[in-house]
This record gives C-alpha cells, sequence and structure tokens, in this order.
C-alpha cells in the first residue's frame, strides 16, 4: 500500500477492546468470535477474509470442529454420549476449538456447563491430542484442518483416533476438504477500527485480494489467499444460543419472572387479609393473652407487605429504566404495561397505549400471515423470537429484535403475554453498509482483473456496480476537460433496456444540475424534482471525482425508490474514485509500457529486492562489508542467482539474442556470467553506498553476435518499502564507437611518428644529398681499377639503404610526395612476380587469381610495387616451414555503411587488391597493432618493424584502405580497396636516358651549403653556369644584377629568410616564364607550400644524385626533349 507503513503488534483477547477504543490499532487480525463479540461493541468492521492453507492442496475459507476420541473408545459415538464425560478444548473463546461443538451439545440436550464432567483447556492441539491418545481426557475438539496437519507433520495417525460424529454434507460445504462435526462457518479474517479512512480501508483490501498464493510469508503463516468479506451471521446465532459476550440473554425472562412473583404476592395479600379478619373476630372472643399475640402476628404480616410491595416497586422501578421497550398484553391482545423505552421507541405515550389492541399500536412492515405465525409459535411453543420492521407513527422506519413470551398464573393459565423490543436499527445499517462495502470491493477486485478492458469498459462497469448497489434506475459518468466549455459524457447505464427513461445526457447537461455539484465541489443530492425541469428524472444524485485538487469526473445516479442517503453518496464517490484511479494507473502503465517497448535504446527490468534480504540477513551489519562480501566469487554467484529477470524491451532481445526474461537469467548463469559480474558486483556495491545509479562500460560475449561493447547503467527506481524491487538496466552498444576510437588513437599514433620521422628524414636527406653526391662525384673522377672505387661504392651502398629507409619513414608518415597515374594492379603483381619469386624462396608457392575485367586505380607505381614486395616479404616470415601465398584481384563496390577497412572509406566503386597466406596467423591484439610503426613480433635483428607501417602510409595516402583477416594457426589475408577510375592504365615508363648536359645559367639557392656545393659541382661538371645564394635575399640580389641572363631557378623549399615558393613568386614576377625545381628533404614544406604547383615548377626529393640533378634540370629547361 504505496505511502503507508504498517506495524504488526500482538494484542490478547482481553485488551484488544480497550486498545481499538484507545486508537491504538487500525487493523486487526483476530478469529470469527473475536471479531463478532467487537463487531456488535461497534469496534470493528470487515476487510477481508482469509482462506486457509494449512495444507497447499486444500485451501478453504471455511472451519468447524472435529471431535476426536481414542480409537479404541467404544462408549462414544455421538454428542449425546459426551454427557458426564470429561473434554479437551482450546480456550472458551475459540469457534473452531470449543464454541462450535458446544452448540452441537447444547441442541443435543448436554448442556455444555452443567452435564459435563469437566472441560480442560489446552493452549495447543498437539496438547489435546496427546489427552486423549493417553486416555486423559475421554474426548478432544480440534479446529477442521489440525488433525490432517497433524498426520501430514508425523505426529500422531490415523489409526490412533476417531472422529465423532463425522459429517458428510452441511450447507455450503460440498468442497470442503477436511473431516469435521458440526456446522461450518467463516474462518478468521482482517478486521478494521471504524476510525480507519475508508480509502485506505479499501487499498488493503485489494492488496490483500491481490496476494499471490506462492509468496513466503503466505506459506510460513499457512495462508492460501484472502476473499471479500463472508457473512458472520452463523457465528452471532452460534454465540447468542450459547449466551457467551456479548449475547447474555438474562432479560428474556425478566418480565416474565416479575409479573409471576407480582401475583404471588398479590394473593398472599389477599389471603393475608381475610385470615386477618377472622383471627380479630377470633380475638374478640379470646381471652387478653390471645390477643395479645395477634397483634405481634399482624405486625409480622405487615411487615411482610411492606417489603412486598418495596419489591414490587423495585421491579417497577427496574421495567420503567430498562433500555429495552416492554409491552405487556392480556388474552385480548390489549396493552396492560408500557413502559418509558416503549415510548420513546415506538413513539406512542403509554397513557394513550395502554388499553389499546397491540396491533393498532404497532406498525409491523410484515405481512399478515407473518404476524398469525407469531402468534401460532406462541400458541404451540409459549416463546417467539426474531427480528421485525415497525413503522413509527412519524413515518421512520426501525429496525428490531423482538422476543414474545407467554405469562401464566401460578395454576398455568394463560394471563397474556410480555414482548421485549431490542432497537436494532443501527446494526442493520451497519450491516448493510459492510455487505455494500463487501460488494463494492468485491467490484473493485473485479475491475482491477480486468487488464485487457479499456477504458470505456472500465467505466461501463464501474458506473453499472454503481447503479446495482444504490438501486437507481440509469446513471452517467462525464468527464470533465481542462478548458473545455461543458463536460463530455463518457458512459451511460440504464439498470434494465425497459426501465422507460425517456431522458438523455443532453437533457441534463443543458438543465446545468451538475454543474452544481461541481461548483460546491461536493456531492449533491436533487429529491423531488418537477416534471417539467427533467421529464422522468424523479430524483438525481451528483457527486464529483477528483484528482488531486481537480475535478476531472462528474457521475451521476437517478429514480431510485427510496430517498439517497449518506450511504448511497459514501458508495458512488468511493466506487467512482477507485475505477477513476484504476483507470489512470492503468493508463500510466499502459504508457510506460509503450516507452519501454518501443525506447531506441535497450533496457532490461530486474527485480533485486530478494538480494537486499539476502544481504540483510548477513550479520555484522552488510553496508560497511558489502565490498569484501562481493568480491567472494561464491558470495556474488549467490546474489546472481537471486535476481528476477521481470522485463526486456524489443532492443534489448535484439541486442542480447534473449525472447523471454527467463533466457536472459540463464545466460546470466552461463554465457554471460563473465559479464553478470562485472556488472552486478561493482552495480550492488553502488547500490548499497546509496548512490542514485551505478555506470560502466562491460564486454559482453554474446552468442551469435561476438563480443560486444556495452556502456551499462544501473538505476533503481524502487521504494524505500521495497527497495532495490525495481531496477532499470539500460544497454548501449558503442562497440562501433570503440572500433573508430582505436582508429583515431592509431592514426594519431601514426601521425606523431610520421611528424618524427619527417623531421628526422628532412636533416637526413640534407646529409645523405651531400654523402651519396660526392661519393659520386668521386668515383666519376678516379679510373677504372682504382683501390678505391670499390670503397666508394660500399658508400654508396649505405648510403643507398639509408635513402630506403629515409624513404620507408616518409611512406608511412604518408609524407613522401607521390606521382600518381592510371594502374593497373594486375600489371603490377604480374611485373613483381618474378623478384618475387627470388625474394619468397623455393619453400613457399605463389599463385595469382587475377580479374580479366579489372579497373584502373590512381596509385604511384613505384609505391605499390613497395607495397606488395612488403605484404610478400611479411607472408614469408610467416611460414617458415613453407606455404602457399596467394594475389587475387577483383572489382568490388562498397556499400554505406561499411566499417571493415581503414580510413572510414566512401562508398563507391574499388578495385581489391588481396594477399593471403597459410603462415601462423595472429591473436587480437597482435591484429590490433599491426600498423603500429617499429612493432614487430620477428626476433631481433630480423625486422625494423616499418614493412606494414610503410603499407598502411602508402594505401592511405593513395585514398584506399586495408582490412585484415587473420587466425592463429590458420593463415592471414591483407585486403587493400583503391579507388576505382575511369581511365585505362598506360604503359610502363621506359628506362631512364644517360643524364643530358647544357650551358644555360642556372640560379641555386640552398641554405645548407654543403648540399648548395654539391649540387653546384654537381651541374657545373654537366656544363651548366651555376651562380649560388645561401638564401633568399641574396638570391634576389643575383637575379637583380643579372637581369635576363638566368635561365632556371633551383631553390630549397623551407629557408630561414624567405620560403622557396615566396622566392620563386618574386623572381617570376619580372621573368614570368622562368621554370622553376623546388628540392626538399622534408615533403611536408612542400605540402604547406606548392598547393598547387605553378605550371612551370618541378621538384626534386633529396636525396638526389648528380644525374638524377641533371635529368631533372633538362625536363625544365627544355620539357619536350628531356625524359623525367
Amino acid at each position: 500500500v504505496p505511502g503507508y507503513v504498517f506495524r504488526f503488534v500482538p494484542v490478547t483477547y482481553a485488551d484488544s477492546d480497550e486498545r481499538l477504543k484507545r486508537g491504538e490499532l487500525e487493523f486487526l487480525f483476530c478469529g470469527p468470535a473475536l471479531f463478532v463479540e467487537l463487531e456488535v461493541r461497534g469496534l470493528a468492521l470487515p476487510v477481508a477474509t482469509v482462506i486457509s492453507g494449512r495444507l497447499p492442496d486444500k485451501p478453504t475459507e471455511l472451519l468447524g470442529s472435529a471431535g476426536i476420541t481414542a480409537a479404541g473408545d467404544r462408549r462414544i459415538r455421538t454428542w449425546k454420549d459426551l454427557r458426564h464425560k470429561r473434554i479437551a478444548a482450546l480456550p472458551g473463546r475459540s469457534l473452531g476449538g470449543w464454541l462450535a461443538a458446544a452448540r452441537e451439545l447444547q441442541e443435543e440436550g448436554v448442556d455444555p456447563r452443567r452435564d459435563l464432567a469437566g472441560v480442560q483447556s489446552y493452549e495447543t492441539v498437539e496438547g489435546i491430542v496427546a489427552a486423549v491418545i493417553q486416555n486423559s481426557v475421554d474426548a478432544g475438539i480440534l479446529p477442521t484442518g489440525m488433525l490432517e496437519w497433524l498426520v501430514r507433520r508425523g505426529d500422531v495417525e490415523w489409526r490412533q483416533l476417531r472422529v465423532l460424529n463425522p459429517r458428510t454434507a452441511y450447507p455450503g460445504s460440498q468442497d470442503f476438504p477436511y473431516v469435521y462435526s458440526t456446522r461450518l462457518y467463516p474462518n478468521s479474517l482482517m478486521a478494521r477500527s471504524p476510525r480507519v479512512p475508508n480509502a485506505l480501508a479499501d487499498q488493503v483490501a485489494v492488496a490483500l485480494l491481490s496476494i499471490p498464493a506462492n509468496l513466503e510469508a503466505a506459506s510460513v503463516t499457512h495462508v492460501a489467499g484472502w476473499t471479500t468479506p463472508l457473512s458472520y451471521e452463523s457465528v452471532r446465532q452460534c454465540m447468542a444460543e450459547l449466551g457467551v459476550p456479548p449475547f447474555e440473554r438474562n432479560w428474556r425472562n425478566a418480565a416474565s419472572v416479575l409479573f409471576r412473583e407480582h401475583l404471588v404476592v398479590a394473593v398472599t395479600a389477599i389471603c393475608l387479609v381475610g385470615g386477618l379478619l377472622a383471627l380479630l373476630t377470633g380475638i374478640a372472643l379470646v381471652s387478653n393473652i390471645r390477643l395479645r399475640r395477634s397483634r405481634v402476628r399482624l405486625g409480622q404480616e405487615l411487615a411482610e407487605r411492606k417489603a412486598a410491595e418495596a419489591q414490587l416497586h423495585y421491579q417497577a422501578t427496574l421495567l420503567a429504566q430498562t433500555s429495552d421497550a416492554v409491552v405487556a398484553t392480556d388474552t385480548q391482545y390489549l396493552v396492560t404495561y408500557w413502559n418509558p423505552a416503549a415510548e420513546r421507541l415506538l413513539g406512542t405515550p403509554r397513557a394513550k397505549a395502554v388499553g389499546l389492541e397491540v396491533g393498532s399500536l404497532i406498525n409491523y412492515q410484515q405481512p399478515p400471515e407473518a404476524r398469525r405465525a407469531i402468534r401460532e409459535s406462541l400458541r404451540l411453543r409459549g416463546f417467539w423470537a426474531g427480528e421485525a420492521t415497525v413503522k413509527r407513527p412519524d413515518g421512520t422506519i426501525i429496525q428490531v429484535e423482538l422476543a414474545v413470551n407467554e405469562v401464566r398464573g401460578p395454576a398455568g393459565e394463560l394471563l397474556g403475554s410480555v414482548g421485549n423490543f431490542r432497537d436494532i436499527t443501527d446494526r442493520k445499517r451497519a450491516e448493510e453498509m459492510r455487505r455494500l462495502e463487501t460488494a463494492r470491493l468485491d467490484a473493485m477486485f473485479r475491475l482491477a482483473q480486468m487488464s485487457a478492458a479499456s477504458r470505456t469498459e472500465l467505466a461501463n462497469y464501474a458506473l453499472s456496480e454503481a447503479v446495482r448497489l444504490t438501486g437507481s434506475e440509469f446513471g452517467y459518468l462525464a468527464e470533465l476537460s481542462p478548458g473545455a466549455p461543458r463536460a463530455e459524457l463518457r458512459a451511460w447505464v440504464e439498470r434494465n433496456s425497459h426501465s422507460g427513461a425517456s431522458v438523455r445526457w443532453a437533457d441534463i447537461s443543458a438543465a446545468a444540475l451538475c454543474r452544481e455539484a461541481v461548483e460546491q465541489r461536493r456531492p449533491v443530492v436533487f429529491a423531488n424534482l418537477p416534471p417539467d425541469l427533467l421529464p422522468g428524472v424523479k430524483s438525481l444524485l451528483c457527486a464529483p471525482v477528483f484528482e488531486g485538487d481537480q475535478i476531472v469526473l462528474v457521475a451521476g445516479l437517478a429514480n431510485k425508490p427510496e430517498p439517497y442517503n449518506d450511504n448511497d453518496i459514501r458508495q458512488l464517490s468511493l466506487l467512482m474514485d477507485g475505477a477513476w484511479k484504476l483507470i489512470r494507473l492503468r493508463e500510466s502503465q499502459n504508457r510506460y509500457q509503450v516507452l519501454f517497448e518501443d525506447s531506441p535504446v535497450p533496457i532490461v527490468e530486474a527485480d533485486l529486492s530478494s538480494v537486499h534480504q539476502f544481504l540483510e540477513q548477513h550479520p555484522g551489519g552488510w553496508r560497511g562489508a558489502v565490498q569484501q562480501l562481493l568480491s567472494r566469487d561464491s558470495f556474488l554467484k549467490l546474489c546472481l542467482a537471486r535476481i528476477r529477470i521481470e522485463g526486456l524491451n524489443a532492443e534489448a532481445r535484439k541486442l542480447l539474442r534473449v525472447e523471454t526474461p527467463e533466457q536472459l537469467r540463464q545466460r546470466f548463469e552461463t554465457t554471460l556470467a563473465d559479464a553478470a559480474r562485472r556488472i552486478i558486483r561493482p552495480g550492488l556495491a553502488a547500490l548499497a553506498a546509496g548512490e542514485p545509479a551505478w555506470n560502466g562500460q562491460v564486454e559482453f560475449a554474446i552468442p551469435g553476435a561476438g563480443r560486444r561493447w556495452l556502456d551499462v547503467r544501473l538505476s533503481p527506481l524502487s521504494s524505500a518499502e521495497q527497495p532495490w524491487s525495481r531496477v532499470i538496466l539500460s544497454l548501449v552498444d558503442f562497440t562501433e564507437r570503440k572500433r573508430l576510437e582505436e582508429q583515431l588513437l592509431q592514426s594519431q599514433k601514426m601521425e606523431a611518428v610520421g611528424n618524427l620521422a619527417g623531421g628526422i628524414a628532412h636533416d637526413f636527406n640534407n646529409l645523405l644529398t651531400v654523402i651519396n653526391g660526392y661519393t659520386e662525384l668521386a668515383a666519376l673522377k678516379l679510373e677504372e681499377g682504382h683501390p678505391s672505387l670499390s670503397h666508394l661504392d660500399e658508400v654508396r651502398k649505405a648510403g643507398r639503404r639509408a635513402e630506403d629507409l629515409t624513404r620507408q619513414l616518409l611512406a608511412f608518415s604518408r609524407k613522401q610526395v607521390l606521382q600518381p597515374r592510371p594502374l593497373d594492379l594486375n600489371q603490377a603483381v604480374v611485373e613483381a612476380e618474378r623478384m618475387l619469386r627470388r625474394v619468397l624462396g623455393e619453400r613457399v608457392q605463389m599463385a595469382t587469381d587475377l580479374a580479366p575485367d579489372l579497373g584502373a586505380v590512381s596509385a604511384d607505381p613505384t609505391q605499390i610495387h613497395q607495397v606488395i614486395l612488403n605484404l610478400a616479404v611479411n607472408a614469408r616470415d610467416a611460414m617458415p616451414n613453407g606455404g602457399k601465398l596467394l594475389f587475387q584481384t577483383s572489382n568490388v563496390e562498397l556499400e554505406a555503411g561499411s566499417s571493415r577497412f581503414t580510413g572510414n572509406l566512401p562508398p563507391g566503386p574499388y578495385v581489391m587488391l588481396a594477399v593471403s597466406d597459410t603462415g601462423t596467423g595472429m591473436d587480437e591484439s597482435t591484429r590490433a597493432r599491426v600498423f603500429e610503426p617499429f612493432f614487430t613480433t620477428k626476433e631481433p635483428g630480423r625486422g625494423t618493424g616499418l614493412g606494414l607501417s610503410t603499407v598502411y602510409g602508402v594505401v592511405s595516402q593513395s585514398g584506399g584502405g586495408i582490412e585484415v583477416l587473420s587466425q592463429v594457426g590458420t593463415g592471414t589475408t591483407f585486403k587493400i580497396l583503391l579507388p576505382r577510375i575511369a581511365e585505362e592504365a598506360g604503359a610502363s615508363p621506359a628506362e631512364a636516358a644517360p643524364a643530358p648536359g647544357g650551358t644555360e645559367t642556372i640560379l641555386l639557392v640552398e641554405d645548407e651549403a654543403d648540399v648548395r656545393h654539391f649540387a653546384a659541382e654537381a651541374l657545373r661538371s654537366y656544363g651548366y653556369t651555376v651562380l649560388e645564394a645561401g638564401g633568399g635575399r641574396e638570391a634576389l640580389r643575383i637575379a637583380e644584377a643579372s637581369g635576363n641572363g638566368i635561365q632556371l631557378l633551383i631553390t630549397d623549399v623551407v629557408m630561414p629568410e624567405m620560403n622557396g615558393p615566396e622566392l620563386a613568386s618574386r623572381i617570376t614576377e619580372a621573368l614570368p616564364h622562368m621554370p622553376v625545381i623546388y628540392i626538399s628533404g622534408y615533403p611536408d614544406g612542400l605540402m604547406e607550400h606548392l598547393e598547387p604547383l605553378r605550371d612551370n615548377a618541378l621538384y626534386l626529393q633529396k636525396p638526389f644524385s648528380s644525374a638524377a640533378l641533371a635529368r631533372k634540370v633538362r625536363a625544365a629547361l627544355a620539357p619536350d626533349a628531356a625524359a623525367v
């Protein structure tokens, strides 16, 4: 029951009424006898009757008594046989443990108070059974079901006992599952104080009726469920017949006794007077002595007469002051006595009533045959007791409990009758209210079970129940929307289709009768409506229904045969209020279900309340030690077993590849156990610390979906009364984002290493230019066969290896200047095949599968050749014992959203080059680092770790991407995608011709003196005139002084005071047709300053040879005649 906390306290029979009177108790779980006693005193009302489940397969809401004797005792077979016997029973107020059996004894003529040898009270049923078996008593009384429970528990065997007078049928007992010897009565119940608000009582009733039978607390207390309150009239009759509190019946014979005593005294007085006269006559004739004796006797008799008169006066006072109405009649039914209570109850003064026929004074509402039955009962049995309805002279109707007894004289002659009337109107009203409360609770219970009903169906059902419970002819339900001019009809119910009600909702709305209830914000009753206002409507009850402070509904009932009263108002208001709350709750649940099911985020709803209870049971306080407890796998496993999955939405089912909550719970114990532990261990610790939520990133190994990274949020939505009962687990798959982040990190690492490599290459290329250049010049000046030529040749080889290393550094850092052209990858593979067979050796078998219709790509042939070579060498090293190397080409179309390749390639046409080997393969960690610079799995001295980094740099700079597929023990495949172009691939460039010379004048600008001196000397050796400058300003002065005498400008790109492109721009302002050659060892500077290159500008990468410089110069001066 949300918003309330219930505290359970024990009470006894003796103090329960006082504690209810003092307001210490709101609800009371008690037996039927105690409830009836409290109800009669106005201290208790019923809420729900319990269904006992002491034996789980035999639930029942009834109880009675089972009389038992020892199996070998043949003396006792019926209740009558218990006369003068000893009986063992539960304490005297137990219905099943004594009262039910006592009623049977009394009806069989055995007075439980006088005709038994003794009733011994036991506190437990085990004690009663033991006493019977041991013959300590002759018989025992057990509540029904206890004998079967003791047998099932093994405490007793059937053969040891015999059931006394077993019944097989009794009204309402067709399905009763236990042996019984008495009538059956309603079971124990949950009762409430009249002070408890009705709304709270309704919530408690609905909560009890909704308790599942498999609840742990229910099994411990042997409760199979609850039902709407049964009628306890049979219990009341049982207690009344036995005369136990509060039904002591001394008042019934009081009037008869008084009349009998009065008659005896009167007769005695007459006799005394006659005797007195006789004595007086005798006294005159006798002596003075006898006269004195007679006087003494007369004085005694007078004293006795005064005492009798005093007694009569006292008894008359008792009759006058009793709260029950007492009416006496003679044999002709004429009133002879009418006490003050009769004046108040029946509404007629005593002076008027005495002497009149009693039937003219008391207007019974029963038919005449009922009154004749009463007189016939008096004639045959001398008494009649029952209930009657009386209409007072002022028109009010009262309910009375009536007991009528004949009055007879000492000789048995009929003198008349005396009737005792007790006002039970309030009790009957309370019973009617209880009946209506039960019916309304039953209606609310059925409403709560209408899970598939629509809003209109719920409203119609609730309204039809209100019409039925109040006895109205028809009813309506209208909704008030904010801002709407008038209420809109939502439900209209007529008690029967032939009611003849001609009025419609439009008539009621037009009459504006509902408006008064809305304006006054309370129920309003319209009685005796004018016929012309609403034809066909005689009376109308309008009641507003609130949601908070706002009126949301107006409910109405019409044409009840009797005037509408407070009880009708209460039933309508409570029923409509409960129905509206249920409708709103259902709508809220539906909205939540829609949001839950349609959410794009995978959501799992779990119940961790059992885990919370398990942790609370840990001794020594669990909150401070939760981290330590959860660190133990065995303890965490026990927590996981107590998690109950309540639901998961469509996205969660799709992500986790499950269909039901049960499947997910099983996965948490098997395939997803590792992920579950990584969630629950920190999640429970966070919940125990009172944190509002826990967030974490967890890797899931999902069957059928592989390994996925999920962003997990665990949020509790429970109340303080039920901690952790509702926990939401939201899962966001960020596997793709994590992969992109790893790619970005890899790219940033490559960029950082590339920047370092580019900086090193700049300075290194300057050095190599000098080293390789002067080595070449020195070799040219020596005669063939000179001993130093071999030394210079070794220097030149080392320089070339250093040049290759520098080129690789620039390649993987994507800072070399490519010279792309249309290229056929098939041709590139074929051209590399002969050289590769020498590199691979005889143990590696090389094969090709080349697509005949392969499209062209735009790439630098030299760099693609380097890619093929590096992949082949990498494959060879992965196959130390030999294997197969396969080159494949094909045309592919890359679809949108494909993320398998590096570089985030756009969709479109591509050409694929796949290189596959049958080598050792790679694990996931190795594959993730395969393109990192200087990363290698080879032993020291066998690799630089730059081969695959170079492949990555060339492919990325060419606009392509790479996918790596590998499995340990199976092999590896590198798939390279390059954008396909529409142009056709051209022929391979011809071998370069010998470097030509010339006589032109060249301005050489280089800030590195060693490089400048080498280049000048090399150009002069080819016949050119060289003007040297160490910087931009010096070059401008030389150019200005030379005028038009300079035919070519050769300049470094990056220089301290003025960079190469700026220098070329200023010189070509005066000489616009002058060609320019840029030289640089750091292509990043070129990319920064030469976008785009001038039409007449060429580029020469350091280090360069004298021949390469001469060819580049010739190409700049005579582009049509030179080979580049």
